[in-house]
């Protein structure tokens, strides 16, 4: 927790989960943050599976277009989130996004230094962590990639029975295809970021030069 208070000193940013300051109670560190009164994506998914409806693409593109600012911004700073996942984007009414839950997240001394330590929410790891590679902030837009994926088809990317199942899915196999009413440019976008290869991922800085993108903001 430590480490997340430090990080988050660092990050001021209106999509990220304002920091207030922290005490030890108890022998408990407590961490003031911005309160989010909308609870997370992962609930609004929760709650379109059980109504089975389907988020309008404005809503997709607006919770999109500020997570792409947010991770550009903290992959600005140098640091990796590396546990981004609908469970840790948190909003305000229904609309306004922000990123938190910096526990696991780290910074680069240097512009090509890749962290070595495996991390994150298995449903959202990506290959080379899978695999036990080094990675950089590629890994994040891997999970972005999930995140989205998951915003357009209410489910996720790569499912299995156990642990060593969605791995092997991760490393090996293609996401099932997102259907077409979810519209080309949001779809070319998500398989981008899911692409095995670190280096064919899109960067946040280049995601948020794409007309589309920047149509939208």
């Amino acid at each position: 927790f430590d480490t997340e208070v430090k990080i988050l000193s660092k990050l001021q940013h209106p999509h990220i989960v304002g920091y207030h300051g922290s005490f030890v109670h108890n022998n408990m560190l407590h961490i003031i943050m911005d309160y989010a009164d909308g609870g997370t994506l992962e609930d609004r998914v929760r709650e379109a599976k059980k109504n089975t409806t389907r988020f309008s693409k404005e809503e997709v593109m607006a919770w999109v277009c500020q997570l792409v600012l947010a991770l550009k911004y903290v992959h600005g700073k140098r640091f990796l989130h590396r546990d981004l996942k609908l469970a840790n984007v948190f909003l305000e009414g229904r609309l306004y996004v922000k990123v938190g839950d910096f526990g696991l997240a780290r910074a680069l001394t240097s512009e090509n230094q890749l962290a070595a330590t495996a991390c994150g929410t298995p449903y959202y790891l990506s290959p080379e962590l899978c695999l036990g590679q080094q990675y950089d902030h590629k890994s994040d837009v891997w999970a972005m990639g999930c995140v989205i994926y998951e915003l357009l088809t209410l489910r996720r990317p790569f499912q299995g029975q156990n642990l060593m199942a969605v791995v092997t899915r991760i490393c090996h196999e293609e996401c099932p295809p997102i259907p077409m009413e979810c519209g080309k440019q949001i779809s070319d976008l998500t398989y981008s970021m899911l692409n095995k290869a670190p280096g064919g991922r899109p960067s946040m800085s280049e995601v948020a030069e794409l007309p589309f993108i920047k149509e939208f903001m």
